[in-house]
């Protein structure tokens, strides 16, 4: 099956897997003295750690300037590789460094609860491992698996779809508990996103057991595994992070690390602060001239997102055009893959002639499955695949006089199948003017 032997490329070097590798996330020591500023100079001071200090930090270079990065876990990432200028879909059907289930990001007000999604676990058999594997050919029911007669489109295989909606289920359970845990006088509203983040999960969850092409199959799978992290994080701020925040105790809290969650960049101390509070893993950036008095326990060297991550674009994804504007691009990533094409667009149609010199219309090719942005142009009229076979037909058509545009004799009955042969509205002005010219009574 072509489509089975495009995508086998998908499974080339699964990148993606590497954040669940133990292997990958060996802390390498780093010079302690940077441009003759000593980060190490407080390290045997006898005092408790802040959230100003650092377990560890890091040195990079940006622009002419030298930063520093102090953290209260055990490594540092890279900040994230992304074009300002738009998101790009990879070969795994996820987003690289922009996805924010994959990588941390700089923290948001109004993404507050991203810093809370779970990070990938690097022990396979963790059940929720599943949220960042990839699925490939060979979990794809289709003619060419033997296991279906259905010709052209497949599905998920059950079981993998089992293991899923299980996951799923247990998740809904718990906001549906949640939900029921707030009375009327309990100040903690659930936000409008927790409602939008449940439905979407079980609507996408409800599409992957429609037939489809093994490209649209992939990407329903990585849409499932986002939403259930985000809807995980978002849950767990409600419910654990934001508690801590307004002083309540939680005696499951570990004072001596954070949680096992992504995090976030910032270069605000106020928000270094607060998470270290809650225990979320935070990464403070500051330029290397501030440091001052901070303790710093030990070097490391940060890690990169394209050793970890997928980064190579997908055939036949457009890139979305986005701002740099982190706001605007995490709501941007929300509606990414749900404008992506399902089936072949049956308004893409192309005139072809015949090897013998007929004249015949057939559908176009079906097109590679993409990332499509509502400012596309190819994708502002749907008719636009159209025009080619108009042209091709001078019968159906008057030339615009003085220009080389061909505009359709809109009274002339349409040929191609899908359309209907009359649109009523045109019919019943046809009507009126019978009335008016010979005064007949309808």
């Amino acid at each position: 099956m072509k489509t089975l032997d495009v995508q086998m490329d998908l499974r080339a070097d699964p990148l993606t897997m590497r954040i669940m590798n133990p292997y990958y996330w060996k802390v390498e020591d780093a010079p302690s003295i940077v441009n003759g500023v000593n980060l190490l100079i407080n390290q045997n001071r006898k005092a408790t750690l802040g959230p100003l200090d650092g377990r560890v930090a890091a040195h990079f270079e940006m622009g002419n300037t030298s930063y520093f990065v102090t953290t209260n876990t055990l490594y540092v990432p890279r900040l994230p590789e992304v074009d300002p200028k738009q998101i790009v879909g990879r070969r795994d059907m996820r987003f690289g460094p922009d996805d924010p289930v994959l990588w941390p990001r700089l923290y948001s007000d109004k993404f507050c609860h991203l810093p809370a999604i779970p990070k990938a676990p690097t022990d396979a058999e963790n059940p929720l491992s599943l949220m960042w594997w990839n699925p490939d050919p060979d979990d794809f029911v289709c003619p060419a698996s033997g296991r279906t007669l259905t010709r052209g489109l497949g599905r998920l295989r059950f079981d993998w779809y089992a293991k899923l909606a299980a996951l799923a289920n247990v998740l809904l359970s718990e906001h549906d508990r949640y939900l029921k845990s707030l009375t009327t006088d309990n100040l903690a509203k659930p936000p409008l996103l927790l409602a939008q983040l449940v439905e979407r999960l079980r609507l996408s969850l409800e599409r992957l057991r429609i037939p489809s092409t093994f490209i649209q199959m992939v990407v329903g799978v990585t849409t499932v595994q986002r939403e259930y992290l985000e809807l995980t994080g978002l849950l767990r701020y409600m419910t654990k992070y934001r508690p801590r925040l307004d002083g309540i105790a939680d005696p499951a809290a570990d004072t001596t690390s954070p949680d096992n969650c992504i995090g976030c960049f910032t270069d605000n101390p106020r928000i270094a602060q607060i998470f270290w509070k809650v225990r979320l893993p935070c990464w403070l950036i500051r330029p290397l001239q501030a440091f001052a008095d901070e303790r710093i326990l030990k070097m490391v060297v940060p890690f990169a997102a394209r050793t970890f991550l997928e980064m190579k674009p997908a055939a036949g994804f457009e890139p979305v055009p986005a701002t740099d504007r982190l706001d605007e691009r995490l709501a941007l990533l929300h509606h990414c893959t749900e404008n992506t094409p399902w089936y072949r667009n049956p308004f893409q149609v192309v005139a072809a002639a015949s090897s013998s010199g007929s004249a015949g219309g057939q559908l176009a090719r079906d097109p590679p499955a993409r990332t499509v942005s509502s400012t596309s142009k190819a994708h502002r009229s749907p008719y636009a695949g159209s025009r080619p076979q108009s042209k091709a037909r001078g019968s159906n058509v008057n030339a615009k006089v003085g220009g080389s545009n061909i505009n359709r004799d809109k009274f002339v009955a349409f040929d191609s199948p899908e359309m209907p042969m009359m649109i009523p509205s045109w019919f019943l002005s046809r009507l009126e003017i019978h009335r008016k010219l010979f005064g007949v009574l309808y």
